[in-house]
């Protein structure tokens, strides 16, 4: 139902990737001048300084999750195990693709980069090893089909006009802001991704369930990270947190983490 000898090497790469991340988050944590360098060079905001330690935050438990499932699929080498690693890498990608598309030149930007050129190729590979027979098993209730698919629409439609709101005057300015990679990841890599997904879960089709296992880790750990950067950024900068961003991605979080109980459970008695 995958294919083994190219999901074991998969596993090799998420095994680099949680190694990698671990040693870059826990330098992020602990060493202080890693990202107060940049900043003192000019090229990294007081905000993307805070705001970097709070990924790091997240990062770190995810690396630790990361390293776990993928020892776990070299040992046995099944579809839910490189489901989660797939998914996983999802959130390697985004996370340090912020960090090499912004050029946060820390002295572990060599390490950064390694790590979003390895999930790059962990998420092409991941994809590919899910043979087709496997996505024809595999099926969601028609409730949680539709409730997944919507919930990726909803993410779209209200986030697109948003981000594209912001831009205009950065635009206008000729001059990006601090966090333009966001933008620039979002509305050409992730959220058409959403929407593809979204389409294959409402006409039911084979390769909608498997993809949208692998979305919804990368929502949860994604907007799990922005709940924490929204909380601890401002509290590190003599700021009120804006609460209502707090409450919107931790309705996020908090969503896609129930939608991924259910998908576990419902994919577990099919696999």
């Amino acid at each position: 139902m995958i294919n083994i000898p190219q999901s074991r090497i998969v596993a090799i790469i998420t095994l680099l990737i949680a190694g990698l991340s671990i040693w870059a988050t826990l330098e992020g944590i602990g060493n202080k001048e890693l990202y107060d360098q940049v900043y003192w060079a000019g090229s990294l905001t007081r905000r993307l300084v805070y705001g970097s330690r709070a990924q790091d935050f997240v990062s770190l438990p995810v690396a630790m999750l990361l390293l776990v499932f993928s020892i776990i699929h070299l040992n046995r080498k099944g579809p839910f195990s490189l489901i989660i690693i797939t998914g996983l890498s999802a959130y390697f990608f985004y996370a340090y693709g912020l960090y090499t598309l912004q050029g946060q030149y820390t002295s572990l930007y060599l390490v950064y980069l390694a790590i979003f050129g390895l999930s790059t190729y962990a998420l092409i590979l991941g994809l590919t090893s899910f043979r087709r027979r496997l996505a024809e098993k595999m099926e969601l209730q028609k409730w949680l089909r539709i409730s997944v698919a919507t919930f990726f629409v909803v993410i779209v439609a209200f986030l697109t006009p948003i981000w594209i709101l912001q831009m205009i005057p950065d635009i206008s300015n000729h001059h990006p802001n601090d966090t333009y990679a966001v933008y620039l990841l979002d509305l050409s890599i992730v959220f058409p991704a959403f929407v593809i997904v979204a389409l294959l879960l409402f006409r039911n089709q084979a390769y909608g369930t498997l993809l949208a296992g692998v979305i919804l880790f990368k929502v949860l750990t994604l907007t799990l990270s922005v709940v924490v950067g929204e909380w601890y950024v401002p509290l590190q900068m003599n700021n009120i947190p804006d609460y209502t961003m707090i409450l919107f991605f931790g309705l996020l979080t908090g969503i896609s983490l129930i939608f991924l109980f259910f998908y576990i459970k419902q994919i577990r008695q099919t696999v």
